[in-house]
């Protein structure tokens, strides 16, 4: 089972209320943009109900929630989730340097004949 991350805060909302949250960011920020539901809905290509669920906290799809932030050119947040920069391993390199390991450690194991 792969480890995630932990939150260091101790007062973690619950989904429901990151949910909210989220909602409520995305009305202030159409009626910022004196936008109507419809015309985000038709903007986002997503129906007027994905845009009321989105406001509402009840959810809706990662899809219409990306369409929405691009709309409003706030999607830069959806990078955060991309893993750090790594060096590409090759697996045949992994493979081999493990191969490597358990030779000289098989070698070592090796008896030795007895001397004369």
């Amino acid at each position: 089972m792969s480890s995630l991350p932990q939150s260091t805060s101790t007062m973690r909302e619950t989904t429901g209320e990151q949910l909210v949250s989220i909602g409520n960011a995305l009305r202030e920020r159409r009626l910022q943009s004196r936008l109507t539901q419809e015309q985000v809905a038709r903007g986002a290509e997503i129906s007027v109900g994905a845009v009321k669920n989105l406001e509402n906290g009840k959810g809706s799809s990662v899809r219409s929630l990306l369409r929405v932030t691009r709309l409003y050119g706030i999607d830069s947040w959806v990078h955060t989730l991309s893993p750090p920069a790594s060096p590409t391993v090759s697996p045949m390199q992994l493979l081999r340097q493990q191969q490597s390991l358990e030779s000289r450690r098989t070698a070592r194991r090796a008896p030795r004949s007895p001397r004369p």
